[in-house]
């Protein structure tokens, strides 16, 4: 059994439900969720951009508006599952965007939260990181 799947055996339900490709020593594991569809949207001009660098880098493949939680509507960026690693972009920092003001700063601190609650990592980048 692999540590992650000792402390998930311990952990609470919603916290093995973010986890279900693991299995815990009894054996038992959900199957891996689907991953939400793409929802259409044209991808933004720093998306682009990153994907574009990523690219250039020979980063391994990501998965673009990566659904994570099982109840919430929460899509990642970009992420790569098989490391639970998630790229989050963070737009208008300079221009009073949603990801600086209040209410989207709470929310998307919520959604990071949860997703680090999986055990996994989420790297934040601002536009000007860019």
């Amino acid at each position: 059994m692999t540590d992650w799947a000792n402390i998930l055996k311990h952990a609470s339900p919603d916290v093995r439900e973010l986890n279900p490709d693991v299995t815990i020593e009894d054996g038992t594991h959900q199957a891996p969720r689907s991953k939400a569809k793409s929802s259409g949207r044209k991808r933004s001009s720093l998306e682009q951009q990153f994907a574009g660098t990523w690219a250039a880098l020979d980063g391994p493949p990501l998965e673009g508006e990566y659904r994570f939680h099982p109840k919430r509507r929460w899509l990642l960026d970009f992420a790569h599952p098989a490391t639970k690693t998630a790229i989050e972009l963070e737009g208008g920092a300079w221009s009073n965007g949603r990801h600086t003001r209040g209410k989207g700063f709470i929310a998307d601190c919520e959604k990071y939260n949860a997703a680090g609650l999986t055990g996994g990592t989420t790297i934040s980048n601002c536009d000007v990181d860019m």
